[in-house]
């Protein structure tokens, strides 16, 4: 565990605090290149979180850092790494993988599958706990939420 002692909080630092100190100084700006950068770091950090947590590579001898490294290397003005990767690999990808009419219906339509699952729990779990029911889950789907608390504030 003395291995993570050091490695694992200076990784968080170059791949979060870092990049996040960029970002700020990004916002305001206008140049393209810079937005680039940051915002294809956040994207691989978010992969990198994701595969860490998906499997055991933080175990990995020198993980933490090669990680250091890559994210100094994506985020670093001088490097310019992220933008490099961004016109390497990214944008013909996303070009050709991303239509955003697409990605939005797909992404609603899986929101809506959510909602409906979390509404079904939320209404039994109410029912379990309390005894009494609010509404009928169908009767849920298709009330106006904002109507009926509206009604209620008038009575």
């Amino acid at each position: 565990d003395g291995y993570f002692f050091f490695s694992k909080p200076l990784s968080a630092v170059c791949c979060y605090i870092l990049p996040l100190y960029y970002s700020l100084q990004t916002v305001p700006t206008k140049k393209g290149n810079a937005k680039t950068r940051v915002i294809v770091t956040w994207m691989l950090m978010g992969l990198l979180s994701l595969i860490e947590a998906l499997m055991p590579i933080g175990r990995v001898h020198f993980y933490y850092e090669a990680k250091i490294a890559l994210c100094l290397w994506l985020v670093h003005p001088v490097s310019d790494g992220a933008t490099l990767i961004y016109q390497a690999w990214i944008r013909e990808w996303a070009a050709k993988y991303f239509n955003t009419a697409t990605l939005d219906s797909t992404v609603g339509k899986y929101l809506g599958i959510g909602a409906t699952a979390l509404r079904k729990a939320v209404f039994t779990a109410f029912k379990t706990v309390t005894g009494h029911q609010l509404y009928t889950v169908e009767e849920a789907e298709e009330a106006d939420w904002d109507k009926d608390l509206r009604e209620k504030k008038q009575k």
